[in-house]
């Protein structure tokens, strides 16, 4: 790609480098007094990355990388059949029944790696390509899926109680948080309709599969058009195994759906516009419709990236020389406007967005219970476990900043480049000093849409490192290497990882139920007409799925009776321990605890009979 003589000072590449080095170095020192321990690694990882552009920023080029030949094309593509029915057979044949095996992961980690250096072959197709990374992303967020009789998370609980209410009356109902944002429930119930699919097949054939595929789609086309192919096959590949893409495609939410619409608008704008720019305008007013009435983190975000691509190339535009925007202030201006119209006069969300700005974003407002009272028996988390959760998250958003160095440069940027990064950096930044400074904007969020646009600078930044190497054989082995590293530490992690707790085991829960615990869940509402208590988990699940069935469910959260370790307070309700918590992690007031005795044993001394039994679950009755 040629590069743009839009920068005015030669000493520009010098500048940005210098001043990531010196926030990284400032990230350190900050951390250091405050016992931040974790913290310090992406200040060390952001300081090296800083370091390797500010090293090779004069010879940085991404199409000097090693060209394969055919023959070995087709010994990769081989591979990748080989390794994939091989993943599949392994989940077959698993030991456990809900969970998949250590060499699922090995697998999959392998195919990407396999897949990136295809990339580099003579004969690569797109289209092929392109379908075998939807594939990988349908494997790793549907096997999970698929592995449990219900559907994953929290979230995902709540959703299809509302979607199943708009089944069952035929309209949407009033007085719910989406009434009046249901365009993630409509695109469910119709499918459910159409296809006769339940809930959770219905969510994974219309949400699942539609943000696995469009993201992939649009991420390849925004890297062809900052690039060229390869970078946007690789920016695809790289975010199909990004944690929290991978979280956000088995945890079906409206967060994770609506982004779809903006990666669209973002295409549209930058790269279509030109050509018929009425026809792309309407378009666009209809995508920010579909943003508004999907969720509003979703809206804030798209709100925050026109707004910020709009000054960032306005600052082009300042300091360097007039060129056209393809995203003007109108575009933010007319967004903003209809949001907060929209809150304020139809769903009612503005009210909530003050309350937050009147709390100022505290972590206490999720704060469901005194800590003293949880304090006991909250897991402490070893150094070496934080770090393997963490690596790979940090790793992936380091390396990109090498990207962005580039995408920003005087030397190889252009105005649409320099916007990218700057954008992508937006949401990191927004959602890493939130968390730092002891606030909250629900990160997790805001590194989900981070990931989907820094995974275009860290393609960039994998192939820059790599073709630095000017040995052939030598360069395709750091890339593969690199690339496999990260995509399992990436799988692994358990945002993006429910069921394998192999390397998580003090910091990562199953949110999900077996088919033994459903019907535990049925059996006893039926033999029992009062309170039924249980853990939180349980209770919240249940209770939204009581609503849309036959069966009387009155589950409540025994939170306070167990931290308190007083029995008494559940007498004459039917008590349900699961064995998931028992010696294991579980929540408690939201918080993962382990608890340091056996609930049973505690129940057993105060008098309470077991009155049922299915081995994973156990019913306890004092009258």
């Amino acid at each position: 790609m040629s590069s743009t003589n839009c920068f005015l000072s030669p000493k520009f590449d010098d500048i940005i480098p210098i001043l990531g080095i010196a926030s990284s170095t400032l990230l350190i020192f900050v951390c250091l007094p405050f016992n931040r321990t974790m913290y310090l690694f992406p200040g060390i990882l952001s300081l090296i990355a800083c370091m390797i552009w500010f090293g090779m920023r004069k010879k940085a080029f991404y199409n000097q990388y090693a060209r394969l030949s055919f023959s070995t094309g087709i010994i990769l593509n081989s591979l990748y059949f080989i390794f994939f029915s091989l993943s599949i057979l392994s989940i077959y044949f698993r030991p456990d029944l809900y969970e998949r095996p250590l060499l699922y992961f090995i697998l999959m980690s392998l195919i990407v790696g396999v897949m990136a250096l295809r990339i580099f072959c003579n004969n690569i197709s797109n289209s092929l390509f392109i379908f075998q990374t939807i594939l990988i992303g349908i494997s790793i967020s549907w096997s999970q899926l698929l592995i449990f009789p219900s559907v994953l998370g929290v979230d995902p609980w709540y959703h299809q109680f509302l979607t199943l209410i708009i089944l069952n009356t035929h309209f949407i109902p009033d007085g719910y948080n989406y009434s009046q944002l249901p365009l993630f429930h409509i695109l469910i119930t119709l499918t459910s309709l159409i296809t006769g699919l339940d809930y959770k097949f219905a969510t994974m054939f219309s949400v699942s599969l539609s943000q696995i595929i469009c993201n992939v789609l649009f991420i390849f086309l925004l890297g062809k058009f900052l690039f060229n192919d390869r970078i946007g096959l690789l920016a695809s590949l790289l975010l199909i195994v990004a944690n929290y893409h991978i979280y956000m495609s088995y945890w079906s939410i409206p967060n994770s759906f609506g982004v779809i619409f903006v990666l669209f608008l973002l295409y549209l704008l930058s790269k279509v516009k030109m050509y018929d720019p009425i026809l792309i305008s309407i378009i666009s007013i209809l995508l920010m419709v579909d943003i508004i009435l999907t969720h509003t983190i979703v809206s804030i975000f798209t709100a925050i990236i026109l707004t910020f691509y709009w000054f960032g190339n306005s600052v082009c535009n300042i300091l360097y020389s007039k060129k056209y925007s393809p995203i003007t202030v109108n575009y933010s201006i007319l967004f903003t406007v209809s949001m907060f119209a929209w809150w304020s006069f139809a769903s009612g969300h503005l009210g909530i967005f003050s309350n937050f700005l009147k709390w100022g974003f505290s972590m206490d407002i999720f704060a469901t219970a005194p800590m003293e009272l949880i304090s006991e028996n909250i897991v402490t988390v070893p150094f070496s476990e934080r770090l393997f959760n963490q690596a790979s998250i940090f790793l992936f958003f380091a390396l990109s900043f090498v990207g962005c160095f580039y995408m920003m440069s005087k030397r190889y940027g252009n105005h649409n480049t320099f916007n990218f990064a700057f954008i992508g950096l937006t949401p990191l930044f927004l959602g890493f000093f939130s968390l730092i400074s002891g606030h909250t904007i629900v990160e997790s969020r805001w590194w989900y849409f981070a990931q989907l646009l820094l995974s275009i600078p860290l393609a960039l930044s994998l192939t820059l490192i790599t073709s630095y190497v000017k040995q052939k054989y030598l360069s395709s082995g750091l890339f593969f290497f690199l690339v496999v590293f990260m995509s399992f530490f990436l799988i692994m992690n358990p945002f993006a990882n429910t069921d394998n707790h192999m390397f998580s085991p003090n910091s990562s829960i199953t949110h999900a139920l077996t088919a033994s615990e459903l019907q535990a869940a049925k059996t006893t509402s039926i033999i029992w007409e009062g309170t039924i208590k249980t853990d939180e988990y349980y209770a919240g699940t249940q209770q939204y799925y009581a609503s849309t069935q036959q069966y009387k469910y009155n589950f409540e959260n025994f939170s306070y009776e167990i931290s308190q370790k007083d029995p008494n307070k559940l007498q004459n309700k039917l008590v349900l321990i699961r064995k998931e918590v028992i010696g294991k992690l579980f929540k408690l007031f939201s918080y993962i605890v382990r608890l340091d005795y056996d609930p049973r044993i505690l129940l057993d001394e105060h008098g309470f009979s077991q009155i049922y039994d299915c081995g994973s679950v156990g019913g306890y009755l004092k009258v």
